[in-house]
Order: C-alpha cells, then sequence, then structure tokens
C-alpha cells in the first residue's frame, strides 16, 4: 500500500496522542518521506545527467564533430519534434489538457517575463551584443528535452499532454520574442510575413495541432502505424541529451562572470520561482505545479548559439549561458523537485 507523503506530514503536525509511543516514530517516518523525496528527485534528474554525460565523452573521444551535432540537432527539431509532440498529446486524456485557468496563467507568466528582461536586462549591461545573447539566453530553454521528462518522472506519462500543450504555445511565442529583440539590437527590421510563416511551420505546433486533432476527432491510429510514432517519439529526448552534453564547453566562462551570474539566476532561479509560486497559489493543483516548475526550470536552448551568431549578438557569450544553465539545472531542478515534494506541491 502506497502512503501520501503530503498526508502524513499533515498527520505529524497534528496534536501529539496521548499515546508517548507515537513521538518515538516520527523522526522514522519523517526520514521515510525525505527518502521518498530524494528518491524523487533522482528518478526525474538522474536520467538526464547521466544521458548527456554519455554526449560529453563521445565528445571528447572524438567520436562526434561539431558538424554532425549540428545536422543531428536539425534533424530532431524538424522531423522528430512532430512526432514527439504527436504522441505526448495522443497518449494523454483531453480533459487533461484543457486547463484555461492554467494555459492563461503561464500565457501572462510569459508575457511579463519578456516584458522584465526588456526592461532590466538593459539596465545592467549597456553593450547590445551583450542585451541581445542575455535576453535571448534567459528567455528560451530546452522545454522538450527538460519539462517532459521531469514532469513524466513527477506525474507519469499519462500526465505529459498539459506540459505538451504549454511547450507548444509558450516555446514559439519565447522564440518570436527572441527574434523580434535580436533583429531590434541590431537596428533591423521585421517582416511580419515572414514570422507569421515561421510560426505556422514550426514543428512543434504541427505536432501538437495534429495531436489535439486527432484526440477530438477520436482518430486511432493502426497498431502498426502508433508503433513507428512511438519508436520516432521515443529517440528525439534521448538524442537530444547526448548531443546536448557533445555541444557544452566552458572555455570563456570566467571571461563573463557577471552576465552568467545574472543569466543563471534569473533562468534558474527567479523565473521558475514566479512561475511555481504563482500556480501553486491559484489553486490550480499539483500537475500543474509540476508542469510550471519543469517548464520554467530548463536550462538554455542549444539553439540560441546559433541564432545568436547569426544575428549579431555575442556567440561566446551565448555558448556559456547555455554550458552554465544547463551544467547548475541539474542541481537546482535536483533541489527544487526536493522542496516542492516535500512541501506537497507537486507530485
Amino acid at each position: 500500500m502506497s502512503v501520501d507523503s503530503t498526508a502524513v506530514l499533515c498527520y505529524i503536525g497534528t496534536e501529539r496522542p496521548k499515546d508517548m509511543g507515537f513521538h518515538a516514530l516520527r523522526a522514522p517516518i519523517y526520514q521515510a518521506v525525505k527518502r521518498l523525496n530524494m528518491m524523487l528527485s533522482v528518478s526525474a534528474v538522474v536520467p538526464i545527467f547521466l544521458i548527456m554525460m554519455g554526449g560529453v565523452a563521445l565528445r571528447k573521444l572524438g567520436q562526434i564533430s561539431d558538424h554532425t551535432v549540428t545536422e543531428l540537432n536539425k534533424i530532431i527539431f524538424n522531423y522528430f519534434f512532430v512526432f514527439n509532440m504527436f504522441r505526448t498529446i495522443y497518449n494523454t486524456e483531453l480533459s487533461e489538457m484543457l486547463n484555461p485557468r492554467f494555459i492563461v496563467t503561464i500565457l501572462v507568466l510569459a508575457l511579463l517575463t519578456i516584458a522584465a528582461l526588456a526592461i532590466f536586462v538593459p539596465m545592467f549591461f549597456g553593450e547590445k551584443k551583450v542585451q541581445a545573447s542575455l535576453m535571448q539566453g534567459i528567455l528560451r530553454s530546452n522545454a522538450i528535452f527538460f519539462a517532459l521528462p521531469v514532469t513524466e518522472a513527477i506525474v507519469g506519462p499519462q500526465n505529459t499532454g498539459l506540459a505538451a500543450l504549454v511547450i507548444a504555445l509558450i516555446v514559439p511565442l519565447y522564440n518570436l520574442a527572441s527574434v523580434v529583440m535580436l533583429e531590434t539590437l541590431r537596428g533591423g527590421s521585421l517582416k511580419a510575413s515572414k514570422l507569421a510563416v515561421t510560426i505556422v511551420s514550426n514543428p512543434m505546433i504541427l505536432g501538437m495541432l495534429a495531436g489535439v486533432a486527432a484526440k477530438m476527432t477520436g482518430l486511432q491510429l493502426p497498431a502498426v502505424l502508433e508503433k513507428v510514432v512511438d519508436d520516432l517519439a521515443a529517440m528525439t529526448t534521448p538524442l537530444a541529451l547526448i548531443l546536448l552534453g557533445a555541444s557544452l564547453t566552458f572555455k570563456d566562462t570566467l571571461r563573463f562572470k557577471k552576465e552568467l551570474a545574472f543569466a543563471c539566476l534569473a533562468k534558474l532561479i527567479v523565473i521558475p520561482l514566479a512561475f511555481t509560486l504563482v500556480v501553486h497559489f491559484m489553486g490550480l493543483g499539483p500537475v500543474a505545479v509540476t508542469t510550471a516548475f519543469a517548464f520554467a526550470a530548463a536550462p538554455t536552448a542549444t539553439s540560441t548559439y546559433v541564432m545568436a551568431k547569426e544575428m549579431d549578438a555575442d556567440g561566446p557569450l551565448a555558448a556559456q549561458i547555455i554550458a552554465s544553465t544547463t551544467a547548475l539545472s541539474m542541481v537546482t531542478v535536483f533541489f527544487g523537485v526536493v522542496l516542492l515534494s516535500s512541501l506537497g506541491w507537486i507530485g
């Protein structure tokens, strides 16, 4: 029989009964609950870390090159993403995803995050190239590689549809905001038609729309096609994490101490804390809080380095933001899960 850790803690916090033997049980029960929370954190973070270390090892052994990493990342984004998003939504109950209060809350928080970065980054950093890399690095995340696995580890695969929906809606919004910021900071002009095409053709959007359409129409894939979709979707996260590990570099870390401190604090502490607190105190439930935390706590997307170079931002700084947030997120997500599960806010 499973024991709910929140219920145990609440019971322990009540008035102590006359049976003095109960006092002796309190410490072992607390220790058991702590072990459960620690195991939950381990299951959420350690697999991601170990797969990434596989990529680091491949790079150190000379088994994978920058060119290979770049080409495989393109394949993942343009091909595997569609199947991953479709499969996640296809396997989720529609009622679990259609949570208007949560979606509106996350959308508002995302817009406030964009506005806050546009206001505060220029206050602390004067060089426009640095501003561009910081804004993009803090805004954009490897959400699909981190949020989905972390959410699945905490609430189970049947409850990841909400995370997939958030990723499909907010990641393109962040990408669009990043393009606008980068183009504005380098003095360029924006074409609305080009931005519209970019949004409509985004593989995450296509996968999300296909999944929602299948759920709403009651479409049931033949067993053969379902296996093909499952196999292709299952390749996405492991391959992407291996490539992420292979792309990490820390050679310019000390050069950007101030910038990296700002980026890591905002990306890994302030934004996840804000998202988690708002969603929890709105009473949206443990699955929603888990989704908000996992999405907001994800490290910087690897593609920010390429975009920084292509749009005249600070490329070396962008690379260091990716490396620093990725490495530190292993720690912040781990202890974040421990804390939130101890409080009974997630799970």
